[in-house]
């Protein structure tokens, strides 16, 4: 009897590493595989000598392969995968240690895709939004609302599309980088650090106060309609 091998895999964050982490990778492959391969978007290289001789500082995509055991190591900006052949113990043992080192350096990525989901849903449904303000208050003149209100609301509506439109030209299809070929900077920046949590504060503040503006003119316009 003859137990079948399962291959093992793993998915993580998108990382942020630095010469010290890389270093680390590279060691769990030196001291438990045979013969591996670093490669990076452009390159197929033999050894981290090799990606330090590139020159470049930064990278977006990075990807180790090692055979006997085979296991691979992929990162991006999107992801981290870890995937083993097989779920012997050496090869278990390597991706356990892997993860060590991976887990500590994951980005904590939820404020940005709730901000992601976030401008998704507005730049989806703005559209919409327009149409149905021209055609109710503007062409039909179906709500009962004074020119002020009016205007108010035609106001947010184009400033709330320009703050979405600056935002997507900043961010849609930008790359981050995975590995920074430098020590890691002692000097702690919390604004950058916390960057798509304040964005999508600020974001939600906007709203919440234009929303708040339009419900007051909405109540003295009910309360108050001569005026």
């Amino acid at each position: 009897m003859k137990k079948l091998p399962k291959y093992v895999y793993t998915s993580l964050p998108p990382v942020k590493l630095f010469l010290e982490d890389i270093e680390k990778l590279d060691a769990i492959y030196q001291t438990y595989c045979q013969c591996y391969i670093i490669c990076t978007e452009d390159y197929e290289l033999d050894s981290l000598e090799e990606l330090k001789q590139l020159g470049q500082s930064e990278f977006y995509q990075i990807r180790f392969q090692s055979k006997q055991p085979q296991v691979s190591l992929k990162m991006s900006d999107y992801e981290t995968t870890i995937f083993a052949l097989e779920d012997d113990i050496e090869s278990i043992g390597i991706v356990t240690k892997l993860k060590e080192i991976l887990e500590t350096r994951c980005i904590k990525s939820k404020s940005h895709k709730t901000l992601w989901l976030f401008l998704r849903l507005l730049k989806s449904f703005l559209p919409m939004f327009i149409f149905l303000i021209g055609y109710f208050l503007l062409e039909k003149n179906i709500i009962n609302v004074n020119d002020v209100i009016q205007v108010t609301i035609v106001y947010v509506v184009i400033i709330s599309s320009l703050i979405i439109f600056i935002f997507h030209l900043i961010t849609e299809d930008k790359k981050y980088p995975v590995v920074y070929m430098i020590n890691e900077p002692n000097k702690y920046n919390f604004f950058v650090e916390h960057k798509n949590s304040i964005m999508l504060l600020i974001i939600g503040g906007f709203i919440t106060f234009c929303g708040q503006i339009l419900v007051q003119l909405i109540k003295l316009q009910i309360l108050d309609p001569a005026s």
